[in-house]
C-alpha cells in the first residue's frame, strides 16, 4: 500500500510538472508574439502526458509516447552531438546552440530529454499497455497536421509540416504528403515495438 502511495503521488507530481511546461511553453509562445507556435506537437503532448500521469490513464500516455519516441530520439542525438562535437549533425536543434544566452524557450526545449524515460516509467507504474491507443495518436496528429499546415505562418514551419526540420534533407518533392504519411508510420512502427517491450509486459508488472 505503501509502494502504491508514493507511486500516486510521483505520478501526480511528475503529471502537474508536464502540464505545466507545457502551459509554461504556450504562455511563453504567446508573450513573444507567436501564437501560432502553442500548435507545436511536443508542446500539446506536454499537456496531455501531463493529464493521463494525473489520471493514471496508460492510453492517453500512449498515445503520446507513438507520436513522439521516434522524433525526440532524433532530437537528442542531434542535440548530444552538437552538444560534444560544437557541430551540427541533422541541424533540428541548431537554433538551441545559435542562440546566445539563456532562454525560457530554452530551458522549455530541455523537455526533450526527459520526457520519454518519465513517460515509460509512468507506463510501467500504471500498467498494463493499452494497445489500441494509437487510434487517438492517429486523430490527434491528423488535426495537428491541419491547423499546423493551413493556420500557422510558413516561415516558422511549425512541426516542420512546410519543409524537413533537418537541414540535412533539402527540399523534397510532395513533403506535405510524406509528412502525413510518414508520421502514421512512425506512429505504427513506435506502436508495435512499444507494445512488445518486455518490462511493460503484464507478467512484469
Amino acid at each position: 500500500m505503501a509502494k502504491t502511495l508514493k507511486q500516486n503521488v510521483f505520478l501526480i507530481i511528475i503529471g502537474t510538472f508536464f502540464i505545466l511546461i507545457g502551459v509554461g511553453a504556450i504562455l511563453n509562445s504567446l508573450y513573444n508574439g507567436r501564437p501560432t507556435q502553442i500548435l507545436w506537437m511536443c508542446y500539446i503532448s506536454m499537456i496531455i502526458l501531463g493529464i493521463g500521469m494525473i489520471r493514471k490513464d496508460n492510453f492517453i500516455i500512449l498515445s503520446q509516447l507513438y507520436i513522439l519516441t521516434i522524433p525526440v530520439l532524433i532530437w537528442n542525438i542531434d542535440f548530444v552531438y552538437y552538444l560534444i562535437t560544437g557541430n551540427p549533425f541533422l541541424g533540428i536543434t541548431d537554433y538551441f546552440f545559435e542562440q546566445t544566452g539563456l532562454s525560457l524557450g530554452k530551458l522549455i526545449s530541455l523537455q526533450h530529454l526527459f520526457t520519454i524515460p518519465l513517460a515509460f516509467l509512468a507506463v510501467r507504474m500504471i500498467g498494463p499497455v493499452e494497445p489500441n491507443a494509437w487510434n487517438f495518436s492517429f486523430i490527434q496528429v491528423g488535426i495537428v497536421f491541419i491547423l499546423s499546415r493551413f493556420f500557422t505562418p510558413e516561415i516558422l514551419n511549425v512541426n516542420c509540416v512546410f519543409s524537413p526540420c533537418a537541414n540535412v534533407l533539402g527540399a523534397l518533392p510532395y513533403y506535405q504528403w510524406i509528412w502525413f504519411f510518414g508520421s502514421f508510420i512512425i506512429i505504427m512502427v513506435s506502436a508495435y515495438v512499444i507494445n512488445r517491450l518486455p518490462f511493460l509486459k503484464r507478467e512484469n508488472l
